[in-house]
């Protein structure tokens, strides 16, 4: 968001759900390296939000956040002019 910023671009909206990945269990416990033995939500290594373990459904869902930026295209003449 930073390097964004930084090239002129301006935030929207956070998206707490901008991202859904569902797997079943044993693939979520494969990539995470944990092993979910109840239902309930986890946090895993390098996740930016928990994944929601439901054992009954065999079902893993992960919602990954994400920011919505803006950036204003130039057209002609040095796009830096405006900085």
């Amino acid at each position: 968001m930073r390097v964004h910023a930084r090239l002129g671009g301006e935030m929207l909206r956070s998206e707490p759900q901008s991202l859904r990945i569902t797997a079943m269990v044993a693939e979520w416990e494969r990539w995470t390296g944990l092993a979910f033995r109840k239902s309930g939500q986890y946090a895993f290594p390098r996740g930016l939000a928990p994944v929601w373990i439901d054992r009954e459904a065999d079902l893993g869902t992960y919602f990954e956040p994400g920011v919505w930026m803006r950036h204003r295209l130039h057209t002609g003449g040095d796009p830096n002019a405006t900085r």
